[in-house]
């Protein structure tokens, strides 16, 4: 079942935090899908070389831990920080000042501050470090699909399903 309709406190298009979060707990584990990418690949973590954190990379869908996400409650209204099984409790999804994503350790960075709203169909991920960008893709030179943010545009690259994985 998506995502979205698992939730019913929508405020204004956002989810309010104080609402999602127990949603959450009592979800446990969810597996997020590009909706222009399609259901064959899935939010998951990788290695790059010469990268010494765990990036973020649109992979096959299948079992392995990097495709379980949580989503903990944020330091502001509406934020949620995003949690990896594979990356550990203490590891939080990141992005740096090109938008390309990682995991890093939880704190008061500003770009671990997610914001999801409903968008056609799927859900919008904002950033609170990059106002205006959306999550969406890039392919690499190197044949990786990278998530990364940019700026919104609608398109359905930048539209996310979150679904429950039962774990």
């Amino acid at each position: 079942m998506k995502f979205v309709s698992r939730i019913t406190a929508l405020a204004a298009g956002t989810l309010a935090c104080l609402a999602v979060q127990p949603a959450f707990a009592q979800q446990g584990l969810f597996r997020m899908q590009n909706v222009g990418l399609g259901p064959a690949l899935s939010l998951d973590l990788g290695n790059l070389p010469g990268v010494s954190q765990l990036v973020a990379m649109a992979l096959p869908t299948a079992q392995p831990l990097g495709q379980y996400w949580d989503l903990r409650g944020g330091r502001t209204g509406g934020d949620v920080r995003l949690g990896n099984l594979f990356a550990g409790g203490g590891k939080c999804l990141d992005t740096d000042g090109d938008g390309f994503l990682y995991m890093d350790g939880c704190g008061p960075q500003i770009g671990q501050r997610w914001q999801i709203r409903e968008s056609n169909g799927g859900v919008e991920l904002t950033n609170s470090f990059k106002p205006g960008q959306c999550l969406d893709h890039a392919r690499l030179g190197n044949g990786v699909i990278a998530p990364r943010l940019v700026p919104c545009n609608g398109s359905p690259n930048q539209r996310w399903t979150i679904s429950v994985t039962g774990k």
